[in-house]
């Protein structure tokens, strides 16, 4: 049997409600809206500023890997208690 859709919306709107998902939801996508806006202001400065479309492809292959290992990183740190603590900047 196919659920219907009013069910299948209020399931959506009942995991909503879990505090927990909103705030990981929203830090998940505030890191993707800043890494698109550096990848399109690095884009704008090479094609349209620098007009090096040969560095596009190694530019990009750069930052996504700086990203890449500056998130293992920071995990790495997370975990040896070198960075301060910043979940008690969220409200209870």
């Amino acid at each position: 049997m196919k659920p219907s859709p009013v069910t299948s919306l209020k399931d959506w709107l009942f995991v909503l409600k879990n505090r927990s998902f909103r705030i990981y939801a929203s830090v998940f996508i505030l890191c993707q809206v800043a890494i698109d806006t550096v990848m399109t202001l690095a884009v704008y400065f090479l094609m349209v500023s620098l007009q090096k479309k040969e560095l596009f492809v190694p530019i990009m292959g750069f930052i996504l890997i700086t990203h890449h290992r500056l998130g293992h990183t920071h995990s790495f740190l997370r975990h040896t208690d070198h960075i301060p603590d910043f979940r008690p900047a969220f409200p209870p």
